[in-house]
């Protein structure tokens, strides 16, 4: 329960913070720009991920070999405590962050009710961009969080053993899928405006759908290729749609 807790807090914070930034990198860019923008936001995110299993299978093996436990505790609790420690810290400078000046508002000091009848009046097309966005983002993030017990329990290995790699799929797929969606984007709406930036989107996701076998492939090499795929092309979706967010809203 603890450990649900703790996960669904972590998942509310990177919710509500992703939002606050995409608006600001918005309002600092033009439009036709705005997908390179975000480009490089998700950059923190691609890195972070990637350093997560990379530096956690690195603390949790180390951790693992010691004759005496760290704090009395076993290795994954000591793991989870060591990065819960550093995360704290690293909050902290964005207390020293102050608010940039808006450049792009629709009407200044509107109020809760103004800005949700300004959402209702752009439902046809947020309703089915929501739906879609949150169908990627739950493959996504179901294929991040389970890669690694179908790992250790479909092809028997330790988390030291793949922590490594496993880092530089998430770096490499997020990489690549971030600078793709971000240029894709900023293509698509130059072609076609919004209608050629949210069909950039539609074929994002559908290179995703064949990409899901990953865990059912019968080695850890088309493993590791299905799911750099379907990583890949759930970045640039993700990229994608927030552009479209920042663009047409």
């Amino acid at each position: 329960e603890l450990l649900f807790a703790a996960r669904m807090l972590s998942a509310l914070g990177l919710t509500v913070v992703l939002p606050v930034a995409i608006s600001i990198a918005a309002d600092l860019c033009p439009p036709e720009k705005r997908g390179r923008s975000l480009l490089l936001l998700s950059m923190g995110k691609v890195f972070g991920l990637a350093l997560a299993f990379a530096l956690g299978g690195a603390v949790f093996g180390m951790l693992s070999a010691r004759t005496e436990p760290l704090f009395g505790m076993a290795a994954w609790r000591a793991t989870q405590l060591i990065f819960a420690a550093g995360s704290a810290l690293l909050v902290l400078p964005l207390l020293l962050l102050r608010e940039p000046a808006r450049q792009e508002v629709a009407k200044a000091g509107a109020g809760f009710k103004a800005s949700m009848q300004a959402l209702w009046e752009r439902r046809g097309l947020l309703a089915p961009l929501l739906i879609g966005q949150i169908t990627v983002i739950m493959a996504d993030a179901s294929a991040s969080i389970w890669a690694t017990p179908v790992l250790m329990r479909t092809y028997g290995l330790a988390p030291a053993e793949f922590g490594g790699w496993m880092g530089l799929v998430l770096l490499g797929s997020g990489l690549v899928g971030t600078i793709v969606g971000g240029l894709a984007a900023d293509a698509g709406l130059k072609r076609a405006g919004g209608r050629g930036l949210l069909m950039t989107a539609v074929i994002a996701s559908a290179i995703g759908v064949p990409a899901s076998f990953f865990a059912v492939m019968p080695g850890v090499t088309g493993f590791a290729i299905l799911l750099t795929a379907l990583l890949l092309a759930g970045t640039a979706t993700g990229l994608i749609t927030g552009t479209a967010i920042a663009v047409l809203i």
